[in-house]
């Protein structure tokens, strides 16, 4: 059994934010090399408030004792066709 935690965050959260806006940094720094472009923390934090009527955003994060190792970003449309 993983003792992996999966929990929602929030924009206002400025630590956990922190620590899940550095594991997607580390991620795409894995996968893109030297050609990474990662947002900060704040501007993560600036998509997820003012995502819109169109959409909501969940910021995702998985802990083990308490350190986040993995981040998850969900997109939902609000408004379809």
């Amino acid at each position: 059994m993983s003792d992996l935690q999966i929990t929602q965050i929030g924009p206002d959260d400025e630590p956990a934010l922190a620590a899940w806006s550095a594991v997607v940094a580390a991620s795409q720094r894995h996968e893109l090399g030297a050609h990474a472009t990662t947002a900060t923390a704040q501007e993560q934090a600036v998509l997820v408030r003012d995502a819109g009527r169109q959409r909501r955003v969940v910021l995702l994060a998985g802990r083990v004792g308490g350190e986040t190792v993995a981040a998850g970003w969900l997109s939902l449309r609000l408004l379809d066709n």
